[in-house]
């Protein structure tokens, strides 16, 4: 799997259920994966990397609602995680 897939994946994972915001994200994450939480940054973006027009303030999705619609309980961010971290190890195994 090309690092730039994993990312892509991980980018994907990090839309939290459970209304975490992107820096606890982070730092779950590189705890998840065995990282170095020390070398994440937090800013706010580049004026260049933001789409032209009005970004969303809250893009966070609501977890009881959409277990109630599902009629079962969502994973939570670290559940997630975990898994993803297996994933990514049994594909790095197989290669």
């Amino acid at each position: 799997m090309s690092d730039r897939l994993e990312e892509i994946q991980i980018r994907r994972l990090l839309v939290a259920i459970d209304g975490s915001d992107s820096s606890t994200l982070a730092l779950r994450a590189a705890d998840a994966f065995e990282l170095d939480a020390e070398l994440i940054e937090f800013a706010p973006p580049p004026a260049a990397a933001l789409p032209p027009g009005p970004v969303p303030y809250d893009t966070s999705l609501s977890g009881p609602a959409t277990e109630r619609a599902l009629g079962r309980r969502l994973p939570g961010v670290d559940e997630l995680l975990i898994g993803l971290r297996a994933e990514l190890d049994r594909e790095r195994s197989s290669v």
